[in-house]
């Protein structure tokens, strides 16, 4: 079995019918005003193709670390079902960032069990917090109504 894509964002939809994946919000970095925090949700997509005499079953695991220190882990079975490629989607949530640096999810597939993709997320501290106020146009006045006929 070989790992084709990785990648993490905030929503993965699959369409029941065809079971194309479309990705919203791709994580490349993540903004904080202070830590801890915690990031709402985060979805791992992993594509993988396997070879007819490989077996239908194979275990996978996804970790997570935050410089270097693992904040989780979750074994997983790639199940083929009959076919050469399928998926998994692991969606997170509330997964802690303690301080600044390099969020890297990594998938682990083989045997042994080795890692053969991963996706990093930068870090970062955004300093103090911050309101941004935007309000919408007013509706512009009604026209004037119309005189009433002279006499």
């Amino acid at each position: 079995m070989r790992l084709t894509n990785f990648i993490c964002c905030e929503f993965a939809i699959q369409d029941i019918r065809t079971g194309g994946i479309s990705l919203i919000n791709v994580f490349e970095q993540i903004s904080a005003v202070a830590f801890p925090a915690v990031v709402g949700r985060v979805t791992a997509v992993a594509m993988f193709e396997r070879e007819l005499g490989e077996p239908e079953n194979q275990p996978t695991r996804l970790e997570a670390h935050l410089n270097e220190q693992q904040v989780l882990g979750l074994d997983a079975v790639a199940n083929f079902q009959g076919q050469t490629r399928t998926k998994l989607l692991a969606e997170m949530q509330g997964v802690p960032v303690t301080a600044p640096g390099d969020l890297k999810f990594a998938i682990w597939a083989g045997d042994p069990m080795r890692e053969v993709g991963s996706w990093t997320i930068k870090i970062e501290i955004v300093g103090a917090p911050r309101v941004d106020l935007f309000s919408a146009a007013a509706a512009p006045p009604p026209p004037d109504a119309p005189n009433p006929p002279s006499t």
